[in-house]
């Protein structure tokens, strides 16, 4: 007869928990807010998203927003999957880190959609630019940021080098 009081039992249960009382409640949430912004109202309105006021700055913040928030949750899960199969999950570490991720992993995902739409990054010959880019290309690359949270907090902080000391014009 299995014990109900083993860690491992316990771990799995408190897991559950997190999953129903914070991941499926923030995505459900994320998404109404998202698609009430869009004025979704039927599965064709839906395939037919683009930016919000044809590329604004602003259309493109709330997508970037909404995107990398979902790799962020997807890179949670994946996470909570790890620690309990490696037997170190622990609630209120898991939901600690989760909403600090939660908070600034889209924030730094914007900082650097947007900076690489107001400027190019050359690489020899090659240009790179999000200036006129489509919106498929700034979702993928939202949900790649938001996944990988840590990447891009690293990636960030070198562009900040860049920018600090590049001397003025």
């Amino acid at each position: 007869m299995p014990d109900n009081d083993a860690p491992e039992s316990r771990d799995l249960t408190q897991a559950l928990v997190l999953i129903f009382a914070y991941y499926v409640p923030t995505i459900v949430v994320l998404t109404f807010f998202y698609l009430k912004i869009h004025g979704v109202t039927d599965v064709e309105t839906l395939a037919k998203i683009d930016f919000i006021g044809g590329g604004s700055p602003v259309g493109v913040v709330i997508k970037v927003l909404y995107w990398s928030a979902i790799g962020a949750l997807a890179k949670q899960a994946f996470s909570l999957g790890q620690l309990l199969n490696c037997g170190r999950f622990n609630l209120m570490q898991c939901l600690v880190t989760n909403l600090l991720n939660l908070l600034s992993v889209p924030i730094i995902a914007v900082a650097i959609i947007m900076f690489f739409r107001i400027t190019k990054l050359s690489i020899g010959s090659l240009q790179l630019t999000l200036e006129q880019a489509d919106v498929k290309l700034v979702i993928v690359l939202s949900i790649l940021l938001g996944f990988f949270g840590e990447d891009a907090r690293r990636y960030l902080g070198k562009i900040r080098e860049r920018v600090m000391s590049a001397p003025a014009r």
